[in-house]
């Protein structure tokens, strides 16, 4: 949403003026209500509300004139416009605030809070999250319903099922488009009005049999690899009104980079655990890192981050104490540290691509704070 202002003539105290431009996916209509300056006999200050379009600029980034598209209306009904587009960019008395969403990144509570917000946001009634390739698919959660009855889980798991298992995501067309369209942006759109698919199948069987009468599709990432977002509505909810498809077309951008943060989140706490708890995999990380070590101070590092005492370390590697000790030393003036705790902060670094200065320092800024 831009805000602008423009000096135009006074055209009475009842001047209002609404601008409209029209493409061929979005109708954008921006109302201006006037504000007379009562120092003012010959211009009137709007406050201007303009909804961009999809390359970034606004209906008025051009410049308008009375014959150039600006038609009058009586004010009462330019504030109502008004109004009426401010409630379609906030959702009105709805929370569409996506702070919760961005709190639950890398949590289990995740794809809970995203239907939430997809319900707040434009009434979804069910979302499901893919993983897909060129030739493949896979499930990120399950089917979610905003009904937790056992009959709304069991109908989503089935029809998740059918969807991937059945391999209907083949002759889905709305897919197949939405993946297309990667190759000319980072994240597409489409809308599949399901009474009106051509394919009978897959109109009666996945999405009438399972009462979903509306579908938009959010993609993002590449054609050959590509993360999806299915967003749905039943029959009981009735179609995605058109406020609230324009609500998912501007935000659809921020949905998929929180939806990619949260999984790159889980992607790295999972190595992170996997790298903690097996002794091959410490030491392949260390080899791999830039600083060298020599073997045994790599073999004595290794094992404290494995957490075996110094005593445990001199008797698996035959060495004595005093050597483990000198190895350590030796270790830890080479890496520019001085504990335990710091050797654990520059692997963890290194694990997550930072330099180990960079994560050392951040650690200690930190502790400082």
């Amino acid at each position: 949403m831009q805000a602008l202002k423009l000096k135009l003539p006074t055209v009475g105290s009842q001047a209002g003026v609404e601008v409209c431009q029209v493409n061929e996916e979005l109708t954008e209509a921006v109302t201006f209500s006037a504000m007379q300056d009562p120092g003012s006999s010959s211009s009137n200050e709007l406050s201007c509300l303009a909804l961009a379009d999809e390359s970034g600029s606004g209906p008025l980034a051009s410049g308008y004139s009375p014959g150039a598209g600006i038609r009058y209306r009586p004010e009462p009904r330019a504030k109502e416009r008004l109004n009426t587009l401010q409630r379609s960019i906030t959702g009105g008395n709805r929370d569409v605030d996506v702070a919760d969403l961005i709190d639950a990144i890398g949590s289990e509570i995740f794809t809970d809070q995203l239907l939430s917000y997809l319900h707040r946001s434009c009434g979804a009634t069910r979302c499901a999250l893919f993983e897909i390739s060129a030739d493949s698919i896979k499930p990120i959660s399950e089917s979610l319903c905003i009904d937790k009855s056992n009959i709304a889980s069991r109908l989503g798991r089935h029809s998740m099922r059918l969807y991937v298992d059945g391999e209907y995501w083949r002759r889905d067309p709305g897919l197949r488009e939405a993946l297309e369209r990667l190759r000319y942006a980072k994240t597409s759109f489409v809308r599949t009005h399901i009474p009106s698919l051509a394919d009978t199948l897959l109109r009666e069987n996945l999405y009438q049999r399972y009462h979903i009468l509306d579908r938009i599709v959010l993609c993002a990432g590449t054609v050959g690899s590509a993360i999806v977002l299915n967003i749905l509505r039943q029959e009981t909810a009735g179609e995605f009104a058109g406020e609230e498809i324009s609500r998912v077309r501007q935000s659809g951008e921020t949905i998929m980079s929180i939806i990619f943060k949260h999984l790159d989140f889980v992607k790295r706490k999972s190595t992170m655990g996997t790298a903690l708890s097996s002794l091959p995999m410490i030491m392949t990380t260390m080899r791999s890192l830039p600083v060298q070590l020599s073997a045994r101070e790599a073999d004595v590092c290794a094992r404290i981050l494995y957490g075996m005492s110094a005593a445990e370390i001199s008797e698996e590697l035959n060495v004595g104490l005093a050597s483990v000790v000198t190895y350590r030393k030796r270790a830890y003036q080479k890496l520019d540290i001085g504990t335990h705790h710091e050797l654990l902060m520059w692997y963890i670094g290194g694990l997550a691509g930072r330099s180990a200065n960079e994560c050392r320092w951040r650690h200690r800024g930190n502790s400082n704070a």
